[in-house]
Order: structure tokens, then C-alpha cells, then sequence
């Protein structure tokens, strides 16, 4: 059984896998000629009103994701997601960007288009490597005379070889660097501290979001009604939010551009 075999790779990756196993024959090959629309739930980690305590912890978690998988029996795929803003940085050149850390599932969802190089894979999640594949205006704003596979970046204390550049077209992650979702939380752990006036703001999250693939579009109403009780059970401060590929491009957009 993968769940024991991938403990010491981080519940939601461990999910991730088992996810994989399961629907590896009901699956489309990623394909270089675009993403097609995909019956897909995204569950969003939303922050409280209100809260007051020094660390303030919120949003999905892992425990959710094992739950989500183990409790849905339409879902083919689970793909964890978190993100955090950082600064990253080559020489003398230097961008504000999203860290997007994620598993080599998120190319089944998201068939990547590729300027250059690969994408993430099962090894580099398995081996927390420190590997990113840069979004394109990133990868032109740090190496704009060169190419940047094979190279190396900084964000925050942390070095990471690029292994890949999102064409132009990939809109949506333009100045994401994106990581194995095991190795952003092994360098940069779940919190997040942010200056605020007269002081910090700590907040604690471990997943930005979670991206479920069901088979077909006539799944995902009973889908999202059975996720939205499991989560509300789990969750009574409400601090998630579900969409669908149902409820329009601008809203998914939206969703998938908000940092966490």
C-alpha cells in the first residue's frame, strides 16, 4: 500500500501518489498542444475574519487531503498546492515572485507548456531536490540574455537549479517559481511572517489548495456537495472555499492567481 510506503514524504504527497495509482489507466497523457478543460474542484484555503491569536493557523491541511481522498469515490486525482511570495534573485538581478510548490501530478491537470527543459517529476518530489521551473516573464526578468536551464536561483537562504521555462502562453504562472511541493516545506516550513506596521503577522498554513479531478462534468455538483459537508465538518471557522470548473474562467482565475 503506498500510504506507509510514502510516510516520510509528507501526508499530501503521500496522498498525491495513492491518487495517482488509482486512476493511472482512466488518465490522458500530458500533450504539448494545450490544456483542455478538465472536470476539476479546487478546495482554497481562506483566512478567517477576526482572528486574533499570535500565530494565526487556517485553511486546509493534510489531514483534509487524506480525509478528501479516503472519503470520495469519484476522485481520480488530488493535487496539493502551497504558495508563498519571495524574492528571487540571480546576481544583481532580483524579482518578486510566487513560490508554487506542488507535485508532478499538477501536469496531469495542467499539461505544461514548455519553453524549454522539463517539468517536475515523481523523483524530484520523492527526493525533495532542489529543482524549480521557472514561469516565463520570471525566467526573462532574471536571465534576459541567456537561457536559464542549468542555472541557479536564490530565493530567500535557498539555491535551486532550473530545470525548466514555462512558455509564454502559460499566463497564469508568469513569474511563479515552481518547486516539489516537498521541498518548499522542508526549506521554508509552513508559516509565513509578514511586517506589519508596528509589529509582524504570523500565520500557518499548509496547503494554499487542492485541485481534485473527477471523471466526468456530471460528477462535480455531487462532488463539491460531498466535499463542501466533509470540509464544514472539519472546519467550523469556514476557512476554505470550493470552485469548479462550472462556475466560469474569471472565478477559477482568480482562485488560482491567489497567493497563500
Amino acid at each position: 500500500m503506498l500510504l506507509p510506503a510514502a510516510r516520510s514524504l509528507g501526508l499530501a504527497v503521500a496522498c498525491s501518489l495513492l491518487c495517482s495509482s488509482l486512476a493511472a489507466e482512466a488518465e490522458e497523457s500530458p500533450h504539448a498542444g494545450g490544456e483542455q478543460q478538465r472536470p476539476l474542484i479546487i478546495v482554497e484555503s481562506v483566512k478567517p475574519q477576526g482572528g486574533r491569536a499570535a500565530v494565526a493557523a487556517y485553511g486546509i491541511t493534510d489531514d483534509d487531503l487524506a480525509a478528501i481522498v479516503q472519503t470520495l469515490p469519484t476522485l481520480q486525482r488530488a493535487v496539493p498546492i502551497r504558495t508563498r511570495e519571495s524574492q528571487v534573485r540571480v546576481a544583481e538581478r532580483a524579482a518578486e515572485a510566487q513560490l508554487f510548490g506542488t507535485t508532478h501530478d499538477y501536469a496531469i491537470l495542467h499539461p505544461p507548456q514548455l519553453a524549454e527543459g522539463r517539468f517536475l517529476t515523481a523523483d524530484d518530489v520523492q527526493h525533495r531536490r532542489s529543482v524549480g521551473v521557472l514561469g516565463h516573464r520570471l525566467a526573462g526578468l532574471l536571465f534576459p540574455t541567456g537561457t536559464a536551464v542549468g542555472q541557479t536561483v536564490r530565493a530567500g537562504r535557498h539555491a535551486f537549479l532550473i530545470v525548466g521555462v514555462l512558455a509564454a502562453e502559460s499566463t497564469s504562472q508568469q513569474l511563479d517559481l515552481i518547486l516539489p511541493l516537498s521541498t518548499l516545506r522542508s526549506r521554508y516550513g509552513t508559516q509565513t511572517v509578514t511586517r506589519q506596521a508596528g509589529g509582524f503577522e504570523v500565520e500557518r498554513v499548509e496547503l494554499s489548495r487542492i485541485e481534485l479531478l473527477v471523471p466526468r462534468f456530471d460528477t462535480l455538483a455531487a462532488t463539491s456537495a460531498m466535499l463542501e459537508q466533509l470540509l464544514a465538518r472539519r472546519h467550523d471557522d469556514r476557512s476554505f472555499r470550493i470552485v469548479t470548473t462550472l462556475d466560469g474562467s474569471e472565478q477559477l482565475e482568480q482562485t488560482e492567481r491567489s497567493p497563500r
